[in-house]
């Protein structure tokens, strides 16, 4: 952290929103090369963006309670990391469906989570550099030029004796922009058929085919987690299994919609 006119600044905080800026600025550039109006987004945005936020905390509070049940004020210090994307999605779902149910908003519900998509990936790329900072989110032990070396009050309790480890934040930050680049590529590519087309906003492919993604992308890297809540009756993390679940969901309609558009005359 530094200090900036008498003001504390967080890296953390500092990265994730200037990640939702980014992200916001490609969704808005997304959305003029759909010829939808930005500002249309601005009111869905005002929902998202709160929902999301809180759901981000909760998420993480709830799924990693232990760190927080010896001082649930802590829970409260959002500064200090914790803040799940998977929770962050799910609360601007949410978020976008309410305001959308109060008309505060003419976009559908589909058509603001497909735009969505092309600014979450690198927003969530940019956040991860904020785990670095605060030295989170690293995988076991390892001996690889590419390991990071993480300070003896950040290392996992058992690992002390360790100094280097492998930098799980990075491996997503790299799937995750080769993601952005494949989905604004699909964007941009010419149909013979743009109406009947799966890959048109408003459908719910692209962001279908981001929950398939990442919830893919999750499920394998939390098993080079070394601090994740592990349920007691399995050897995989909670969040592994909310990730399984959703990915199995986003599979089924993604090859429904994939049919039916192939199906279509």
């Amino acid at each position: 952290m530094f200090e900036l006119a008498g003001i504390t600044i967080h890296w953390y905080g500092l990265l994730v929103g200037l990640g939702l800026l980014v992200g916001w600025e490609l969704i808005k550039r997304q959305a003029i090369r759909q010829h939808i109006s930005p500002e249309a987004l601005d009111s869905a945005a005002l929902w998202a963006i709160p929902f999301g936020i809180f759901g981000a905390r909760v998420y993480h509070v709830v799924t990693d309670f232990s760190l927080y049940q010896s001082n649930l004020v802590s829970a409260l210090y959002i500064w200090q990391g914790g803040l799940s994307i998977i929770g962050a999605v799910m609360g601007g779902v949410i978020g976008v469906w309410v305001g959308h149910r109060l008309r505060r908003f003419s976009l559908s519900v589909l058509a603001v989570i497909d735009l969505a998509v092309f600014g979450l990936p690198v927003g969530q790329a940019i956040g991860r550099v904020g785990n670095y900072v605060n030295q989170e989110l690293y995988g076991p032990p390892t001996n690889a030029p590419w390991g990071i070396y993480i300070e003896p009050a950040h290392r996992v309790v058992g690992y002390e004796q360790f100094a280097r480890f492998q930098p799980l934040f990075a491996y997503e930050m790299i799937a995750l922009l080769m993601f952005a680049v494949i989905i604004w590529w699909l964007a941009s590519k010419k149909t013979s058929s743009p109406t009947v087309s799966p890959w048109k906003i408003g459908s719910g492919t692209y962001f279908d085919s981001y929950l398939l993604f990442y919830s893919g992308l999750r499920f394998s890297l939390d098993f080079l987690r070394i601090d994740k809540t592990v349920l007691p009756w399995a050897s995989i993390g909670v969040n592994q299994l909310v990730m399984l679940a959703v990915a199995v969901l986003a599979s089924i309609y993604l090859f429904r919609k994939l049919h039916a558009n192939h199906q279509s005359p």
